[in-house]
């Protein structure tokens, strides 16, 4: 399993870009969130009550779907 830190720049899939990308999405940076790997440590807990309404709308606009 590919396994990045949260927040570091998204790179995974850099080769299929646009020479002219800047790793930006309408001037904001492209973030690996929630790559998880088996044998790394990660924070556990309950999340923060707006989470999961906040992670449904950014599904509505942040989407970039990959099959692997």
């Amino acid at each position: 399993m590919t396994y990045y830190a949260d927040l570091t720049p998204y790179t995974y899939d850099s080769n299929n870009w646009d020479q002219d990308a800047s790793g930006l999405w309408r001037g904001v940076p492209v973030l690996n969130v929630g790559w998880l790997d088996r044998g790394k440590r990660y924070s556990q807990g309950a999340p923060p009550p707006s989470l999961v309404e906040t992670l449904q709308r950014m599904t509505r606009t942040h989407r970039r779907r990959l099959d692997g």
